[in-house]
């Protein structure tokens, strides 16, 4: 079955340097699905990211054996946060259809730890839902001042849709879950780009980002039209994380940029990211379903024009390090002497009447150096523009002798 890794425009986030092992307990999964085989529509949700370590998806969206998140989850520290593709999951009615509060309530018990007690969840600025909540045994609170977290409130669970988080709430939500808070969100990642650009800029990314989920800026699949067939086959390549350790294992121990697939037929592809170890070039290809390596090409595998390009490119950026860079000042200010130097002798025969060209004495063509006229003829042929502003110049010079 095919399974398109969820990783969003926000997939800066990933990194390289992620060494952590992937959650993805099944039992979790489980837990929020049990009793639960249709998640009710609302609009046409976006999809998320599954980026980190401890995050897995919970939902998906399938259409032509293609998967999409619609509803993820993830541990952070002691607590944890579900995520749905869709901000009307955050109003009452959204859930009356399939087994909606079914799905909810189980969500909820998960994210707080809390089977069989009434959790408290903070609503923010819906009376409506917190009014639901209470008639399902649990306890719903509107809340419209965040203040009053900030104080000390005993909430279990915050239910909401992120706006633009100020540095101080990123921070007070950011260490309310890891002291073992909950958070459920649904955001509507596409319906938030079409008016404010790149979802890196969504405070519901800033906030869940380090968590290892990201809304994205498309539209799911798989929406039927009573909802969202529940899928329990779920694929590990549905996190990013996994076809990164996936990566690196068949890559050389070295910084890598990773870019990810595009559309259900893209692949992942890997290569290296410092230039400055050319014998560790590499570009390698990943089949975005199974992890297999479809192609793989190392320093061995490049031809005599790829190594050199590969050394060339980063040493004419100084890339190599301070030795590298002093080798390029010095030719640099050799280039600056030789083209003061140069205008400095055409003015000086200029003032005693020549053209500017050398006066050669008799035989000095004949006894230049057959590796010198070698040389030349290998700078004319690796650069162009150098023996066509020679030509121009001769030209230049000879119709002026010429002329006189």
């Amino acid at each position: 079955m095919k399974v398109l890794p969820t990783l969003a425009c926000a997939c800066a986030l990933l990194s390289a340097s992620l060494s952590h092992p992937l959650h993805a307990d099944e039992k979790d999964v489980a837990r929020m699905l049990e009793g639960v085989k249709l998640m009710p529509p609302t609009g046409y949700p976006g999809w998320i990211a599954v980026v980190g370590p401890a995050a897995f998806p919970v939902v998906v969206g399938r259409e032509g054996g293609l998967d999409q998140t619609v509803v993820a989850a993830a541990d952070f520290g002691a607590g944890r946060v579900v995520l749905f593709g869709h901000n009307g999951y955050v109003s009452p009615g959204s859930w009356d259809g399939g087994d909606g509060w079914p799905l909810l309530e189980n969500c909820i018990r998960w994210a707080t730890r809390n089977e069989r007690g009434k959790p408290r969840i903070g609503v923010w600025n819906n009376q409506g839902m917190a009014d639901a909540l209470n008639k399902r045994g649990m306890v719903g609170e509107s809340i419209g001042d965040f203040a009053r977290l900030e104080k000390g409130l005993k909430l279990d669970a915050l239910f909401f849709s992120p706006w633009a988080f100020t540095g101080a709430q990123l921070e007070s939500l950011t260490k309310y879950v890891k002291g073992g808070g909950a958070i459920l969100c649904g955001e509507t990642g596409w319906g938030w780009s079409q008016y404010n650009g790149a979802m890196t800029g969504n405070g519901g990314n800033w906030l869940f980002g380090p968590m290892g989920l990201v809304f994205s800026d498309g539209i799911a699949h798989g929406r039927g039209a009573d909802g969202f067939p529940i899928v329990r086959d779920l694929s590990p390549y549905l996190n990013a994380q996994t076809a990164l350790d996936a990566l690196r294992r068949e890559a050389p121990d070295i910084s890598m940029q990773v870019m990810a697939p595009k559309g259900p037929d893209g692949v992942w592809r890997a290569n290296q990211m410092d230039k400055g170890v050319p014998d560790r070039r590499f570009d390698l290809l990943l089949d975005a379903y199974t992890g297999t390596r479809l192609y793989y090409s190392g320093w061995d595998q490049q031809t005599a024009f790829g190594k050199a390009t590969a050394i060339g490119i980063p040493f004419h950026r100084g890339e190599f390090g301070w030795w590298n860079q002093a080798l390029l000042l010095v030719f640099g200010l050799g280039v600056i002497f030789s083209i003061v130097s140069g205008w400095v002798m055409y003015f000086k025969r200029r003032a005693k009447g020549l053209s500017g060209m050398p006066v050669l004495v008799p035989g000095a063509w004949k006894s230049a150096s057959p590796y010198a006229v070698l040389g030349v003829v290998v700078m004319f042929v690796a650069m162009p523009l150098l023996a066509l502003s020679a030509a121009a110049v001769a030209v230049a010079e000879l119709g002026g002798w010429w002329l006189k």
